[in-house]
């Protein structure tokens, strides 16, 4: 449903996008009329003077104007086209926020909050924390892992890579295990605890366990880079 709701503002484009292109249509057709019509009659008085005619000229200037008009459809096209993909992948980027989010639950935690207390979470022992709350079975989490084995890679020594997950501590440490992922901590949580309302998210922390940034669900590659860049240390 969210996902439709998130296609409404690309279908109404598509609608205004259909309607020029009508109009568009319209006034290009009347156009290679009247141009046909004066090819012809400029051809027809040449035949009746004994003169040449310039029927060639008028098939080119038809030809331009259909060319014009093939150009054009063929962009509006393409528009609409990157607007329906813009309204997809819009839509399913909520969908993924909101996947694990029950009716009623807050927004989640912003820019500027403090973490919430944990057993086994401590943001003190280093200046920043990347926590990133996973759980098994999220496809999305699972697609995710080798950006989160690049993060684990290229961040800075002095970011500590800790992992919440709402799973039992077995299956969580075998996740982590099947996925080449080796965090400093592995934290076992209900995520409501965290407030987060879904999988993945990523919260940057200082060592007073204020957030510094926020990044929710499979990020494109343009927001893994802004994650890198936060990691990499001063």
């Amino acid at each position: 449903m969210r996902g439709f709701v998130g296609l409404v503002p690309g279908l109404l484009r598509l609608q205004r996008l259909g309607l020029r292109l009508f109009v568009l249509v319209w006034r290009s057709g009347v156009h290679v009329r009247s141009v046909r019509w004066h090819v012809w009659t400029t051809a027809d008085l040449a035949r009746q003077r004994g003169g040449e005619s310039c029927g060639d000229c008028g098939g080119l200037v038809v030809s331009r104007a259909k060319n014009i008009l093939d150009v054009t459809v063929t962009v509006t096209v393409l528009a609409v086209c990157v607007v329906i993909l813009n309204e997809a992948w819009q839509a399913r980027h909520m969908d993924t926020v909101a996947a694990a989010a029950p009716a009623g639950a807050p927004a989640g935690p912003r820019v500027g909050d403090h973490v919430p207390a944990l057993a086994g979470l401590s943001l003190a022992a280093s200046p920043q924390t990347l926590v990133v709350a996973l759980q098994s079975g999220c496809h999305f989490c699972s697609e995710s892992m080798a950006f989160y084995r690049t993060l684990q890679q290229t961040r800075h020594r002095s970011v500590r890579l800790v992992v919440v997950m709402p799973d039992t501590a077995a299956t969580a440490q075998k996740y982590m295990q099947d996925n080449g992922l080796a965090p400093d901590a592995i934290v076992t949580a209900d995520l409501a605890e965290l407030q987060v309302t879904g999988t993945p998210t990523l919260l940057l922390a200082n060592a007073a366990g204020v957030i510094e940034q926020i990044w929710r669900g499979k990020l494109p590659p343009e927001r893994e880079k802004t994650v890198l860049a936060a990691i990499s240390g001063p």
